[in-house]
């Protein structure tokens, strides 16, 4: 009896293993690391909705309640439509205390993502994405000290995990 429970104990260590590489390996088509956002991601700081705010000194990740797209008030319009757009999510978050320089926005899922800075659209200076992986998209954005609204738009279900941080 003692000898099944060993085995069993081990064959649970070896299952653990092989998933945790098979999701390394899911990981590896990044184009860079994306293991501490996957690790922010499996314990998000809180939950939140309309009106979310976002503070730089906070590096983390939390899941965003999203709304139906037509209820959704954005900054500006999505720069781009989402394909679906009767029944795609989308939510707005306000970046706030921010100090110049490059940030990252990973996602749990695909969806469109917009940062709008005084006014105007940011560029994304990059982009990632990696089916199977925690982090299904990840795109880096040059901004400048102060606030920004982050909008996300064209999601397929109404919650989506998000990581916002600074990678320089």
């Amino acid at each position: 009896m003692r000898a099944l429970g060993v085995l069993v104990a081990v064959l649970s260590i070896a299952a653990f293993g092989a998933r945790a590489e098979e999701a390394a390996s899911a990981c590896a088509h990044h184009k860079w690391s994306v293991e501490r956002e996957a690790a922010l991601l499996a314990h998000p700081r809180e939950e939140a909705g309309a009106g979310a705010e976002w503070r730089a000194e906070e590096d983390g990740a939390f899941l965003l309640k999203l709304e139906a797209l037509g209820e959704v008030v954005f900054a500006a319009p999505p720069e781009r439509a989402p394909s679906e757009p009767a029944s795609s999510f989308g939510g707005v978050v306000r970046l706030t205390g921010l100090d110049s320089g490059l940030y990252e926005i990973s996602l749990s899922e695909a969806a469109w993502i917009d940062v709008v800075q005084d006014g105007a659209f940011a560029k994304s200076e990059d982009h990632s994405s990696g089916p199977g992986c925690a982090i299904r998209k990840a795109v880096r954005f040059r901004l400048e000290a102060g606030e920004a609204v982050l909008q996300l738009s064209g999601a397929a279900s109404p919650s989506i995990g998000v990581v916002v941080m600074r990678v320089e």
